[in-house]
């Protein structure tokens, strides 16, 4: 019988007995020699048979011929030439604010915003049209994992309610809301606030150009709010809002 081992593709070699071709992902592959015979190993491949072994005397081979070392080395070189395709880099953003935000009206929602940059990449977050830099823009199509998270602060002597919930192209997402509550501030004074962060995430599926907005709404607006708090001697500045999104596919 007559073998031959040549190129199929940057990513594949193809062994033919003299009878049929057989394919094997380069990356998967790898030959010795053992006195005469070039041991040629598939390590893995595509039908789920996890090994396959094929034992040929060099003097067999017509393509690469030569002696013993140069069949060995020439195989060799086609296993090597491996191109792996090319994996665009995954689309982020990682946004936040040091503002203090406040809805307009009890239980009607606002836009959380997030107006300073930390880390992007095909991720935006835009004017939605009012002045609030809410609107978190996709680039490109994909599976996003977007995640948020809030500081709210209360002074009122009472607990309330606190909704969250994100909207679509302007369009609220039917079942994304989520009602937490805050309690009742320690006492009156300064310092004696109610705090409270919150946050979780979604799993979106993303055309390019879609934009979503991170939405809240309280029955107190005078005094349930989003706060940003300085730094101390002894812990850092604390962000009133923070967003990531994350191409996972």
């Amino acid at each position: 019988m007559s073998y031959y081992v040549t190129d199929y593709s940057t990513t594949e070699v193809e062994l033919n007995d003299g009878l049929r071709s057989y394919y094997y992902k380069k990356c998967y592959c790898s030959v010795e020699l053992q006195g005469e015979y070039i041991i040629f190993t598939a390590h893995r491949v595509e039908n789920n048979a996890y090994r396959q072994q094929w034992s040929i005397a060099y003097t067999d081979f017509t393509s690469p011929s030569g002696s013993a070392a140069a069949v060995l080395a020439a195989i060799q070189v086609l296993i090597n030439n491996y191109s792996a395709a090319t994996i665009a880099a995954a689309e982020f953003g990682q946004y936040f604010s040091y503002v203090s935000q406040a809805a307009v009206t009890n239980n009607i929602g606002a836009a959380m915003a997030f107006e300073t940059l930390d880390l992007s990449n095909g991720v935006t977050v835009e004017d939605d049209g009012s002045g609030t830099i809410s609107r978190i823009t996709f680039g490109s199509t994909g599976i996003y994992n977007l995640q948020f998270s809030t500081q709210f602060q209360s002074i009122a002597n009472t607990p309330h309610d606190i909704w969250i919930w994100i909207a679509k192209n302007n369009i609220d997402v039917v079942g994304s809301t989520g009602l937490v509550a805050i309690p009742a501030r320690k006492s009156a004074g300064v310092g004696n606030e109610a705090h409270l962060i919150i946050g979780w995430n979604f799993l979106l599926d993303i055309t390019a150009g879609d934009f979503y907005r991170i939405m809240w709404a309280t029955d107190d607006v005078t005094r349930v709010t989003i706060e940003t708090y300085a730094s101390t001697a002894n812990y850092p500045s604390t962000a009133s809002t923070l967003v990531t999104a994350t191409q996972i596919k």
